[in-house]
């Protein structure tokens, strides 16, 4: 009798295993395409200041789970929302969340003087553009003349 429960929980198993491949395997709605590399693209921005580049969707990833995996590698710079799981988020909370982790990333950026990172996307056309962030003076003071004074000495005038 134990065998046949045993069976049965393995083919239950099997089942369950078979029915998340497939979901796996099925790719993304339209919508849900659209809404990952919306949410791709805005967190690659907030990335590329810190140098990296927001990883792509994995196959069978919802929105909303792709979304919680963005924050949580951007929480790290976010003093409120460092030590707290993401998993929980619902729709409505990742938006705040979200928000306010890639503010507080965007300004811990800002906050490193002597760095600048570049950002390389292409546009429709095939073309590179390239955005810098961070601190232009960590390649301008190259070239600025710093603490020059002078002092202009004329002849007395002639009489």
């Amino acid at each position: 009798m134990s065998e046949t429960i045993d069976i049965n929980r393995a083919r239950a198993e099997i089942e369950r295993m078979k029915a998340e491949l497939r979901q796996i395997q099925e790719p993304p709605s339209a919508a849900d395409a659209e809404a990952m590399e919306a949410a791709r693209i805005r967190a690659d921005a907030v990335y590329a200041m810190h140098g990296e580049r927001a990883p792509y969707p994995i196959a069978g990833e919802t929105p909303l789970v792709y979304r919680r995996r963005m924050v949580n590698g951007l929480k790290q710079h976010s003093p409120r929302y460092r030590d707290e799981p993401m998993h929980g988020l619902g729709p409505v909370a990742i938006e705040a969340v979200e928000a306010q982790v890639y503010q507080d990333a965007a300004d811990a950026h800002s906050e490193r003087p002597g760095l600048l990172v570049a950002h390389k996307t292409r546009d429709e056309s095939g073309r590179t553009i390239t955005r810098w962030y961070g601190d232009p003076a960590c390649w301008m003071d190259h070239f600025t003349l710093r603490g020059v004074c002078g002092v202009i000495l004329r002849d007395p005038p002639q009489r």
